[in-house]
């Protein structure tokens, strides 16, 4: 079906290609050609979210979870550097040190 493919193609074009400013190629600083490649897989990535007490008891959950890209998982590799829960006003709470400050609060 053309259509579908039509628009599987122009979402990896929009992923992997940017098109720059004409009037710019060729000067300092500027772009070398109109459609420049880009990489959309990061070294490192950073993120936070915010926790809310779920109420009436129940536990909270947050799973941190990487995925092959699709291409299987040869040569891939995480490495969550530094997962801490951190409040304001408080020291960060490493997530290796959870469970047994967990043990200590019950």
């Amino acid at each position: 079906d053309a259509a579908s493919l039509t628009t599987e193609v122009r979402a990896w074009q929009k992923a992997l290609w940017k098109f720059a400013t004409i009037g710019h190629i060729g000067r300092t600083g500027g772009p070398t050609r109109w459609l420049e490649p880009v990489t959309p897989i990061q070294s490192i990535r950073e993120f936070s979210i915010a926790l809310t007490d779920p109420g009436n008891g129940k536990d909270l959950s947050v799973c941190l979870a990487a995925g092959t890209a699709g291409d299987g998982n040869s040569g891939d590799h995480v490495l969550w550097k530094n997962p801490r829960l951190r409040m304001a006003g408080q020291p960060d709470i490493p997530l290796r040190d959870v469970a047994s400050l967990q043990e200590r609060l019950d």
